[in-house]
């Protein structure tokens, strides 16, 4: 083979160190090995975009010449969905959807790459991930740099880092019961809704009560297992402590 034949793999290293080796602490198994695929269908082959049917991933890809070009992931179909849309949601991956083709994916380059927002997506949206990182972070404290030190000090210590624990014996706070599920609506007992607060639910819970109705509380432990635990005065902590958080990100990600 001729130098001239030969594939350059120089471009491919700093993608492979700095976006999918340095990055595997912040990802889910599942997220490392279908950033691997996608990386081996694009970038092995000396390509930027590749359009990857779902049926690649979960079951390889064989020619007669070559035999299996690319193995599977040994995961079911839903789990490579989440998979890759984690990654999409941590920029590491972009996607061009198509609505009959197969979507085309794309492997970032690591200047592309921005840590402070994905801890911050794990933060809000993978309490066991973060747990993970948490305890990594704490088993080396004596070898972390003063920035990872500092973040280490801000993230929250619990593993159910936006669950609040304010329970009673029943499961529920009576004062601080949310009114519909999914919704951000604190009410304390005796406080009447607003309008505007009745026109949300409406929008939201297509079992609401008419115009006019009053709002009741539930009184059994079974209605009342149907309701998210929002308290009143843990808003503004999270807040503040979003805030510190996403300072701390971006002193350790510069």
């Amino acid at each position: 083979m001729t130098d001239q034949t030969k594939p350059d793999w120089k471009p491919l290293v700093p993608i492979l160190r700095q976006v999918i080796f340095a990055n595997r602490i912040y990802l889910t198994e599942h997220e490392q090995q279908v950033l691997t695929f996608i990386f081996q269908r694009t970038r092995m082959f000396g390509k930027a975009w590749e359009a990857i049917p779902l049926r690649h991933f979960i079951g390889g890809i064989w020619s007669r010449d070559a035999g299996n070009t690319c193995s599977r992931l040994r995961m079911k179909a839903n789990n490579v969905i989440a998979a890759y849309k984690g990654l999409q949601a941590k920029d590491l991956i972009e996607i061009r959807d198509h609505p009959t083709e197969a979507s085309q994916y794309r492997t970032v380059e690591p200047s592309e790459v921005a840590r402070h927002d994905i801890i911050g997506f794990i933060n809000r949206n993978q309490p066991k991930l973060m747990a993970s990182i948490l305890v990594e972070l704490r088993r080396n404290k004596g070898r972390l740099p003063p920035a990872f030190s500092k973040l280490l000090e801000v993230l929250p210590k619990g593993h159910d880092l936006h669950r609040p624990k304010h329970k009673t014996g029943s499961g529920i706070r009576p004062d601080s019961l949310s009114v519909s599920l999914g919704t951000d609506l604190s009410l304390s007992r005796g406080m009447q809704p607003t309008n505007k607060q009745i026109g949300r639910l409406k929008r939201r819970n297509s079992n609401i009560a008419p115009a006019g109705a009053k709002l009741t509380f539930p009184t059994t432990t079974k209605e009342r297992s149907k309701f998210r635990i929002i308290p009143l005065t843990t808003a503004a902590a999270q807040f503040r402590k979003e805030q510190s958080l996403h300072l701390a990100l971006l002193e350790a990600s510069s």
